[in-house]
């Protein structure tokens, strides 16, 4: 039976997967806050009331999960806060591994190692794509941290620890950029580069990944006031260039970057901005479907509107 770890926050809705083979049965993982991270299984053969079932859950990846990725046959979430304990206001990084045999039941992902996430507010982590490094996003408190990962998969001590500071309140109503709010910590197809969609700032800011031990900021995209961007994704085009979709919480909007980075170093423009909503909807994560041909969203607000005409097609 193949297996997905399905990056969701608890109050996000399920993507559909994509299986190889439409009939076969498909394992994914959700990190619910309130519960800890579910296994459910998802079978294209059966109806839509009997399709998804939940096989286990594992409780040992800390308080409130936020969110999940994987590599090879590893996975990694971080949470929100009380790491390594109630009186602890740091999120946790835990890695995790399937069960060789696993059981139905509670537990069916084996805890390899955890380490603080260095922030309150765990909201995001990622792994570079060559598989060495380990990104952690604190959006209450506005640091970033970058870990190694040895062979085996194990967490180790963080390599390095961003501050990120606001000098100004942003115009963002219900308290959203009274600081600053890295959302997320993603590394480009490359793996030469971080990105980080700051929504307390209004900026996007780049980090080279030279070495494990030699991450520098290179770059920050300034937008306008009031953007609160969020989350990011990329299409690679080609050895040197990708284009990066960037969605912001706060207007609505999904802009377009080609990142160009011979020589280890980053230039940007920016394509268009191609989508609005207007507020209050909430527009947290892009989605690109395996062809990367179609970018679609993903709300954690879950009332039904009617979507508006786009500005411009990507």
């Amino acid at each position: 039976m193949k297996t997905l770890a399905i990056l969701l926050a608890a109050s996000t809705t399920l993507a559909a997967p994509y299986p190889s083979n439409q009939n076969s049965p498909l394992n994914f993982y959700v990190a619910l806050q309130s519960t800890g991270i579910l296994s459910i299984s998802f079978d294209p053969a059966q109806d839509v009331n009997t399709s998804l079932s939940i096989t286990g859950y594992t409780t040992n990846a800390g308080y409130h999960p936020d969110w999940l990725t994987s590599h090879n046959d590893k996975i990694y979430s971080i949470s929100r806060t009380n790491y390594p304990g109630t009186t602890s206001g740091s999120g946790g990084l835990f890695a995790l591994e399937e069960q060789s045999t696993p059981s139905l039941g509670t537990n069916n992902l084996t805890l390899l190692n955890s380490v603080s996430s260095h922030g309150l507010g765990g909201i995001h982590c990622d792994v570079s794509p060559d598989g060495t490094l380990l990104s952690a996003a604190n959006i209450d408190g506005s640091s970033v941290a970058v870990y190694p990962l040895s062979p085996a998969g194990i967490i180790g001590d963080a390599s390095h620890v961003f501050k990120h500071n606001l000098t100004q309140p942003g115009p963002g109503t219900n308290e959203s950029q009274i600081q600053a709010n890295p959302h997320q910590a993603i590394f480009d197809p490359s793996g030469n580069f971080l990105v980080v969609p700051d929504r307390g700032s209004d900026r996007v800011y780049i980090y080279s990944v030279n070495s494990h031990n030699n991450i520098i900021q290179t770059l920050n995209l300034t937008l306008p006031p009031g953007t609160g961007p969020r989350h990011a994704t990329f299409r690679q085009v080609n050895a040197t260039r990708s284009w990066m979709y960037l969605v912001s919480e706060l207007d609505n909007t999904v802009r377009v970057y080609t990142l160009d980075h011979e020589d280890q170093s980053p230039n940007h423009s920016s394509k268009r901005t191609s989508w609005f909503q207007p507020p209050p909807a909430s527009t947290p994560t892009p989605i690109l479907t395996p062809h990367q041909t179609i970018s679609t969203l993903n709300h954690t607000d879950n009332t039904t509107r009617t979507p508006p005409k786009p500005r411009s097609r990507v």
